[in-house]
């Protein structure tokens, strides 16, 4: 191979290895729970607009996971 070659072949190598650990950092930071507050918080004023109890189910099991893993915890709303 040509010095050229395998320049391309390094370049094409360390590009791809850092969309691969971009993609994973990413992976992490979408699950973390910043985010998943967010959408608790989102979701809460989507029922209060609806009264839907389907929506306030699927939120107090979100509630419920995020208690679980993060902190603080979120009071759990009554469907009622």
């Amino acid at each position: 191979m040509t010095l050229q070659k395998i320049k391309n072949v390094r370049k094409l190598i360390l590009v791809s290895v850092s969309i691969v650990i971009v993609s994973i950092i990413v992976g992490f930071v979408i699950d973390s729970c910043g985010f998943r507050h967010i959408e608790i918080i989102t979701g809460l004023k989507t029922y209060e607009k609806s009264m839907d109890p389907e929506i306030c189910d699927a939120l107090v099991e979100k509630i419920n996971l995020f208690n679980l893993d993060c902190s603080p915890e979120i009071e759990i709303i009554d469907c009622g």
